[in-house]
């Protein structure tokens, strides 16, 4: 803040998304080492692909299944799954909003485990920049998304199978006004450039996830598309 001041740069912020908090601490780097700007990875372009590309995500607002929401893993109904028993498909507290994905966290759960549930694999490219958003209402509990990369590796000297691993995370804090509703969004680009890429992924999952303090968590229109 101190070196902020100096060269008349404001710090202080008030944001609702986590991609404003991504793009202003970018800014205040470059102006604090009076770096030159860089051409934006997201331009106009880019910009129209998120209004009118396609969603990656099937199933995006939970509406299509039987059991459970088509395209998202099973719930499981074995009462000692310790994240899976807490979590439920059910209309939406919005009315006339269809349904959604709620965690009733208990207090046990919250303090351990946490609650988590996940989408079936998406395939991504290498290379591109993909940007994510969701819609959350917490009533108390901590709420994380995560989009989680995995690649699959061939099986080892001692292994009879390969096996799929992660190698990177996208993770989306999503802090809102308890109680209400809000959208949570993010850039990412799960390929690096600095390695020979034999740990890029090629599908990612979502995977949404709450924890410490018990109570309750809606989860609703899941977007992921490719920007560029």
């Amino acid at each position: 803040e101190d070196k902020g001041k100096t060269l008349g740069v404001d710090m202080s912020m008030v944001v609702q998304n986590q991609r404003e908090i991504q793009l202003a601490t970018t800014e205040a780097e470059r102006l604090l080492l009076q770096l030159e700007k860089p051409a934006p990875d997201v331009g106009p372009t880019e910009e129209e692909r998120w209004r009118t590309g396609t969603n990656l995500v099937r199933n995006p607002g939970f509406e299509d299944g039987r059991d459970h929401p088509d395209f998202w893993e099973p719930i499981s109904g074995d009462q000692k799954h310790p994240q899976h028993r807490c979590v439920s498909w059910v209309p939406s507290p919005e009315e006339g909003k269809g349904k959604c994905i709620r965690f009733s966290v208990p207090k046990d759960i919250a303090a351990t485990y946490g609650a988590a549930y996940y989408s079936e694999p998406i395939s991504i490219e290498d290379g591109a920049i993909y940007r994510f958003s969701i819609r959350v209402r917490s009533d108390g509990p901590t709420v994380k998304v995560f989009l989680k990369h995995y690649r699959f590796f061939p099986p080892g000297p001692d292994e009879k199978e390969g096996q799929w691993r992660e190698t990177r995370r996208a993770p989306l804090n999503c802090k809102g006004d308890r109680g209400q509703w809000a959208t949570y969004t993010r850039d990412f680009r799960p390929h690096r450039t600095d390695h020979d890429g034999k740990f890029d992924p090629t599908v990612t999952r979502i995977e949404l996830y709450a924890y410490w303090p018990q109570g309750d968590v809606y989860f609703d229109d899941v977007v992921l598309k490719k920007l560029k």
